[in-house]
């Protein structure tokens, strides 16, 4: 018979974070609750962490990879669908993940510590956009470019991604 496997320290400070920072923000939450919730010594933030803003980055990067797991950008769709096709997952797509949260969490409380992050963390926000953003991005304007022809410039094939999104 199996014992269940019981969270590591890394996993406990992730969680409690993920609460805490969603309760009280970012720049309202400690790292001596976050620690507390955990059942964990100051220093773990550090080791695993290496600091607040590690660990929220660790954090947000956790809620973008569930989403983007639960709600691939092609939904399903194969790469050999129409341009259309593939728009319409892609839209699905992204208005899944941004209404979609887990533990009894409001889209609102997501949204706004994602913002409050990026404004308050360039380095953060340079992270995200190497690891999910971007990737994202360039697939919207793959698709734009098949819909609309290779012919029409990059700057507005992302004007037109950004009006989408």
């Amino acid at each position: 018979m199996d014992t269940p496997k019981l969270p590591t320290t890394p996993e406990r400070i992730l969680e409690a974070a993920r609460a805490v920072f969603l309760l009280r923000g970012y720049r309202a939450s400690t790292v001596r609750e976050i620690c507390r919730r955990a059942g964990v010594n100051v220093a773990a933030i550090n080791y695993h962490f290496k600091d607040k803003e590690g660990l929220v980055a660790a954090v947000l990067e956790g809620m973008l990879a569930s989403a983007g797991e639960a709600y691939p950008m092609r939904m399903g769709i194969s790469p050999g669908a129409s341009p259309e096709t593939r728009l319409l997952a892609y839209v699905r797509s992204f208005l899944y993940r941004l209404l979609a949260c887990e533990d009894g969490t409001s889209p609102e409380q997501e949204v706004q510590l994602f913002a409050e992050v990026f404004f308050a963390s360039s380095s953060v926000l340079d992270r995200m956009v190497l690891k999910f953003f971007g990737p994202m991005r360039d697939e919207l304007v793959s698709i734009l470019e098949e819909m609309l022809g290779p012919k029409i410039p990059s700057l507005v094939l992302r004007r037109c991604g950004l009006s989408i999104v």
